[in-house]
């Protein structure tokens, strides 16, 4: 059986699928109370059917790039037997399916490969698909609690040089517009000098908010936001967990300042508040400035990812 696009009326099913199949982080999402809410935004569900019962998934998140506005997606395989085997011929399949489809936007598939090896590279490579770039993940053990002070020395100074931090809600933002817009733009004018970032807008980021275990930390300069980071507290079942940095973005006026090292404290004693035994984050190899940040919190690289991407035109179907 090929695959089809999935709508809501399934809903159910694909929620039941998830638990059964899926990894720690998606049956806890499959159990928050919004999840069959959300389960769509911004995304799109393939299944594949065996004798009227659902036999794989695809799910496809789906964002703007955030500079030539063309559609970036990322998909997200789930099968019953996940080996490396079944998951390229899974994607395969669905890649086929997703190539027929007519679109007015151009469209870039895109494809992380955290193999020791890159051992998906032939695939990759015979579906069509480019290496983009090289992903470096840093961590930094908290099992020593959260760092003292001395560490991130230039704190000190944040209250004389008008720098100060908050932590806000998704009720904060839902209640306050102009701070969604506000913050988006930080984020999106950072990520706007790299060639491969989505683009944020009030409800993507209160989408990503409401996920399970966020929180975001904002850093503000004389009333006004100059950084972020977005982390997720990823746990599966009873233990610790990890925080994992999805996005951190500082204005480059506000690099060697204090920002970064009042932003560093407060996150890894929020991190350790948590209960989180590591943090981490991914900074890409050629990114010297994101992987001076993850230094300066005290995370080293731990492993490597390399990205792909496949790229088709408007109304182009293969």
């Amino acid at each position: 059986m090929t695959f089809i696009r999935l709508t809501s009326d399934v809903t159910a099913a694909i929620l039941d699928f998830m638990r059964q199949h899926g990894d720690a982080l998606l049956q806890k999402r499959a159990d928050e109370p919004d999840a069959a809410a959300q389960l769509f935004t911004n995304r799109s569900i393939y299944g594949r059917y065996d004798k009227d019962r659902l036999a794989a998934l695809v799910s496809v998140a789906e964002r703007t790039h955030l500079t030539w506005q063309g559609l970036m997606y990322f998909p997200f395989v789930i099968l019953p037997d996940p080996t490396r085997e079944m998951k390229q011929a899974t994607l395969g399949d669905f890649l086929a399916v997703w190539r027929a489809e007519e679109s007015p936007h151009w469209r870039r598939m895109v494809v992380y490969d955290d193999t020791p090896s890159e051992d998906e590279a032939p695939f990759l490579a015979a579906q069509g698909f480019h290496m983009v770039r090289r992903h470096l993940k840093h961590v930094r053990e908290l099992a020593g609690g959260p760092p003292p002070a001395e560490e991130f020395p230039r704190v000190a100074e944040a209250a004389t040089k008008g720098y100060s931090l908050s932590a806000p809600t998704v009720a904060d933002i839902e209640a306050d517009p102009e701070l969604a817009d506000r913050l988006v733009a930080v984020r999106n004018a950072t990520f706007a000098l790299r060639d491969s970032a989505d683009q944020w807008t009030p409800a993507e980021m209160l989408r990503q908010m409401k996920l399970p275990g966020a929180l975001m930390i904002v850093v503000w300069h004389d009333g006004a936001p100059v950084g972020l980071t977005l982390l997720f507290h990823i746990q599966d079942g009873d233990d610790a967990g990890e925080a994992y940095v999805s996005e951190i973005v500082i204005q480059r006026r506000h690099w060697g300042k204090v920002a970064a090292d009042l932003l560093g404290l407060d996150m890894l004693r929020r991190c350790c508040a948590m209960g989180a035994s590591t943090i981490a984050g991914i900074a890409d190899e050629s990114n010297r400035a994101s992987r001076n940040l993850m230094e300066r919190f005290g995370l080293t690289v731990r492993t490597t990812s390399v990205s792909w991407s496949l790229d088709l035109p408007p109304s182009a179907p293969q």
